[in-house]
């Protein structure tokens, strides 16, 4: 919670999640309580994560600390009490406007005064990055290309054995290097003018099936689940045996994707610095 700046307005809330055992995928017991949990914001128009429907509280299994946010959660009655059905239902109307309104954060954003780095191991206990805050965090003074460079450059060790942890060198880097690339790309030109080999770190990224929205691939292959689609900037397009379940063989089937059709990426060369992927 933050309490040195007065001027922030008052705690609201801006996410509502609830569990229902009575609907649970996974099994439970007459003994399992339904609860809820409210997600309440107090700078929410100075956070770039919630201008695109994210929270940074939503993120890992338990979520993440945000210096701007807290959350409450409300156990209540059990299967078999009377009460049980009534506890939900009152919780979802009071929270309608806000029911899962918001998704995890994966990617840097400015929140207030610190920006959230999407990155593993920066706190590890062998060779911490000092200017860490939490897990996540740094002060948006400090978050310069030459901070940028130095996470780019940064070789996190495991606890056991001083090894290199190389999965974050091979698979973090180039995705966090892309993202600020898109998120903040004036601060990226800083970046490649200091070092511009840092630049060839993103060009070959692999987004094989990552879902992405449709219209802001280039035309080529994509996949609806495991089947193949032909994307031509307008329509999709596939046999009708190819995806559907109604006997159809070689019948031509056409799709006309709305902005909220997401498919799977089959081809890395429909991606582009402008393509929207579902988990950003």
């Amino acid at each position: 919670m933050n309490t040195e700046n007065n001027n922030l307005k008052p705690y609201e809330p801006i996410n509502f999640t609830y569990y229902d055992p009575a609907n649970s995928f996974f099994k439970s017991s007459g003994n399992d309580k339904a609860r809820y949990t409210v997600y309440f914001c107090n700078n929410k128009n100075g956070c770039q994560a919630y201008a695109r429907k994210k929270c940074v509280m939503l993120g890992g299994l338990f979520g993440e600390h945000c210096p701007y946010g807290r959350k409450s959660t409300t156990s209540g009655p059990t299967r078999r009490a009377k009460s049980y059905y009534g506890f939900l239902s009152s919780a979802k109307e009071k929270y309608s406007e806000v029911s899962y309104r918001l998704k995890d954060l994966r990617f840097p954003a400015k929140i207030g005064d610190k920006v959230y780095i999407p990155l593993p191991h920066l706190k590890n206990y062998v060779n911490p990055i000092a200017q860490i805050q939490g897990e996540h965090f740094i002060s948006a003074d400090a978050f310069t290309a030459d901070f940028v460079i130095m996470l780019a450059d940064y070789k996190p060790r495991a606890l056991f054995g001083n090894e290199v942890i190389r999965s974050y060198q091979a698979e973090e880097v180039p995705k966090f290097l892309s993202q600020i690339k898109k998120y903040f790309p004036e601060l990226y030109g800083e970046v490649i003018e200091k070092r511009p080999d840092i630049d060839k770190r993103t060009q070959n990224i692999n987004y094989i099936d990552k879902l992405a929205r449709v219209k802001t691939l280039l035309p080529g292959v994509v996949k609806l689940s495991t089947n193949s689609l032909e994307w031509n900037g307008e329509v999709l397009t596939a046999k009708g045996k190819d995806i559907s379940f109604f006997g159809l063989e070689d019948e031509k089937v056409v799709i006309y994707p709305n902005d909220h059709t997401y498919v799977k990426i089959a081809d890395n060369e429909t991606v582009t610095d402008d393509t929207e992927f579902r988990d950003e």
